[in-house]
């Protein structure tokens, strides 16, 4: 077993009622953070994979009324943020996205210049392909989770709701 460290996105704050019980029930929830734009619930839970954490904690919340529309992540990141996060100078990572230096192919930016923002995901794929030594798939899972949880909440009250969660067997 591993231990996992996340926090869960919540539709709303949980009432006094709902945080009493899952204080009481849920004793891999920390803590629960509100009362401003975004609700959280902050989780360590011991599980075999990243995958069954995050689904046992949404389970376990959500068995208390409290829906789960997501995972905070910080997919969105600058230069600066990938040089932190890679253990690189702002230069090397500046010079790895303009591809003056490495193996070229290093992902888009999804947002214009002058403030380039690159996603996470892909960049940790491209580092982890290139220097496998550096692995960031952790960040990876993390980011699909919130993906997945999201598209569950946009789609739960679609008529055709059991169509699109086959979406995700395919």
């Amino acid at each position: 077993m591993t231990e996992f460290e996340f926090s869960l996105v919540l539709e709303r704050d949980p009432d006094d009622v709902q945080t009493e019980a899952i204080a009481a029930n849920v004793p891999s929830v920390t803590g629960l953070e509100g009362g401003g734009p975004v609700s959280l619930a902050h989780v360590v839970i011991d599980a075999a994979d990243f995958a069954t954490a995050v689904t046992s904690a949404v389970q376990q919340i959500e068995a208390f009324g409290v829906l789960v529309v997501g995972l905070q992540t910080d997919d969105l990141i600058s230069i600066k943020e990938i040089a932190t996060r890679t253990g690189r100078s702002r230069e090397s990572a500046r010079l790895l996205a303009t591809g003056k230096r490495g193996p070229g192919g290093f992902p888009s930016p999804v947002s214009p210049e002058p403030w380039s923002l690159y996603s996470w995901t892909e960049v940790g794929g491209w580092f982890f392909e290139h220097f496998p030594e550096q692995d960031f798939d952790l960040d990876r899972q993390a980011t699909a989770a919130d993906h997945f949880l999201r598209g569950r909440h946009i789609t739960r009250a679609e008529p055709n709701a059991d169509a699109w969660a086959q979406l995700l067997s395919i």
